[in-house]
């Protein structure tokens, strides 16, 4: 399925003159373009595209059923495209089950995840979702790759490359034979503090033993999945991802472990 980029997502790519690109991370996508499904997937989790999230919300969103109870504080019509995306979203995480049902402990009222006290979740739920969404193998493609390069086709017939970078510098490091990659977040201004970052990511156990002997100790995990909040910088987010994957390891190795869950 072929997308175009609407005003109204492109405006997620505009220059904003206090924090630069419209307070928030995107793919640069342009007014008219035109993009696959696939494409827009890379846009949205490599450089962490708002905008490729406006622009599949819009072309997807009216396939699905709106939400009788929309977030009040969501700005979207909860009939319009956006609006039933959104409200997609709300579902699927409820089908992947929640760590506190009520109030929910994860809802969401933007595709983007932008400031807006509508949008709220925690780090169990995060982990959970993307333990599921690294299930499907496009997904697990789309946000180990350390770039990609689409073909955009523009209004006149002419096709432009646009490339984008995993803004994961732990997958840039060289280290993709250890972290997977899921995604970054950074908000300027977010919760009274100057940045907000955090960071999604699967690591692998190169040293997991293989036994089940009963005499044996369990054996460590295949996988953790490492959410860290609150990050005070874009920077801290891959270290305090280290330390904490350096300290968990440690721990498992100590303890035995556990049986990946």
């Amino acid at each position: 399925q072929k997308c175009e980029v609407s005003p109204y997502a492109a405006s997620f790519a505009a220059w904003h003159d206090e924090y630069g690109w419209n307070a928030g991370t995107n793919a640069k996508l342009k007014e008219g373009e035109w993009y696959t499904v696939r494409e827009l997937l890379f846009a949205l989790m490599l450089p962490s595209g708002n905008d490729a999230a406006i622009c599949l919300a819009e072309a997807l969103g009216m396939s699905y059923r709106p939400d009788q109870d929309p977030p009040p504080s969501s700005s979207y019509e909860p009939d319009g495209a956006i609006g039933r995306f959104v409200a997609e979203m709300n579902r699927t995480v409820r089908r992947v089950g929640l760590s506190r049902p009520s109030p929910p402990s994860t809802r969401f009222a933007s595709p983007h995840g932008m400031s807006n006290d509508g949008n709220v979740s925690c780090a169990l739920d995060i982990a959970r979702f993307s333990r599921e969404a690294m299930r499907n193998r496009l997904f697990k493609k789309v946000v180990k790759s350390t770039k990609y390069t689409a073909a955009a086709s523009e209004r006149d017939g002419r096709m432009q490359a646009r490339c984008w970078q995993n803004t994961n510098s732990l997958l840039r490091s060289g280290l993709t034979d250890v972290y997977d990659g899921v995604k970054t977040g950074w908000i300027p201004n977010a919760h009274d503090c100057k940045e907000w970052g955090c960071l999604v990511t699967r690591v692998r156990a190169k040293y997991a033993t293989k036994t089940d002997a009963p005499d044996q100790k369990p054996r460590p995990p295949r996988s953790l999945m490492v959410v860290v909040l609150g990050c005070s910088s874009q920077d801290k987010r891959f270290t305090d991802t280290v330390a904490l994957v350096n300290w968990a390891w440690r721990v498992l190795e100590a303890t035995g472990g556990a049986p990946e869950s």
